[in-house]
């Protein structure tokens, strides 16, 4: 991991329509419908502002997608049922859409939810191990509990995705609403002629630094994100990649919104998930924590940081 004074935001005000064509492993291309808005996304954060109860920094639990697999086996009384559940996770697939069948709220997750669960090809994206594998009952309702402060849920719980959009060099933009209403911004930059993608991941709602180049900054400080709600950003970017024809995520920078060493603690913990070689499995070298630096501390306090 990497740690840079920032120089930098990766998020501006903007919104453009979005489209796109989702492809299959066999080449099927899938078409969804125009998404378009003609307002700025901070217009909603920052109305927000005023309307939800932000004194909310409390002790939050750990969903699932913040346990390793030893600790995720322990809540679930198997290491293979924990391995099965990051299987999925590492795809951009909840499992608790995926094996109970959910039906999606609005037009948005019908689509992508619609290719998950229609879509055999997703098979082929799991060891081999893991194809006949399933949860049953009793392994779903603890993953359901271990999101109980979340709603009960990873997407849809933790993080709903409400719009997306692209600009025309294919940088997409990810709305993303938390469970207490709040939004927070994830970017996906594609670079489509080395094969890859960096997502750029936010660590707070708002920022106190209130630095003038930086949208985020106009907004003040609303609360920091739990490990939960910062991976849920990785977690929906891999579903956006997969289904969309994005190049695959090999660079993580936190320049998104938010100071990532005024929430060290849960950012930390979310750069351990993220770089295990049994989870996200991300190189330590390929993720980036940006800073203004807002005291002495913010470098020192990642000292122990993968």
């Amino acid at each position: 991991m990497k740690i840079y004074l920032c120089a930098f935001a990766c998020l501006s005000g903007g919104v453009a329509g979005f489209s796109f064509s989702a492809k299959t492993s066999q080449g099927k291309v899938l078409q969804n419908t125009n998404f378009r808005r003609d307002v700025s996304l901070y217009s909603s954060l920052i109305t927000i502002k005023d309307e939800v109860n932000i004194n909310s920094d409390d002790a939050i639990s750990r969903g699932a997608i913040s346990m390793n697999v030893d600790e995720l086996a322990e809540e679930m009384g198997g290491w293979g049922r924990a391995k099965l559940v990051w299987d999925y996770y590492r795809i951009g697939i909840d499992p608790l859409k995926y094996f109970r069948h959910q039906e999606p709220s609005n037009t948005l997750e019908k689509f992508i939810q619609g290719v998950d669960a229609n879509d055999s090809d997703v098979l082929n994206l799991l060891p081999n191990l893991r194809r006949t594998q399933s949860l049953g009952k009793a392994s779903l309702d603890k993953l359901q509990e271990l999101y109980n402060d979340y709603g009960g849920e990873l997407e849809g719980g933790v993080a709903k995705l409400t719009h997306i959009s692209t600009s025309t060099d294919g940088t997409t933009k990810l709305l993303i609403e938390l469970k207490d209403g709040l939004e927070v911004e994830t970017v996906i930059i594609p670079w489509h002629d080395k094969g890859w993608s960096t997502i750029c991941i936010s660590s707070q709602v708002g920022c106190k630094q209130g630095c003038t180049f930086c949208s985020t900054g106009r907004m003040g400080k609303l609360r920091n994100l739990s490990s939960t709600e910062i991976l849920s950003q990785f977690f929906l970017a891999l579903k956006i990649c997969r289904l969309g024809s994005i190049p695959e995520l090999a660079n993580v920078v936190f320049m998104g919104m938010g100071e990532p060493a005024d929430n060290a603690e849960e950012v930390k913990a979310a750069l351990k998930i993220l770089t295990d070689v049994n989870l996200f499995h991300m190189g330590q070298s390929k993720v980036i924590v940006s800073t203004v630096a807002p005291s002495p501390d913010a470098f020192t306090q990642f000292k122990d940081s993968p």
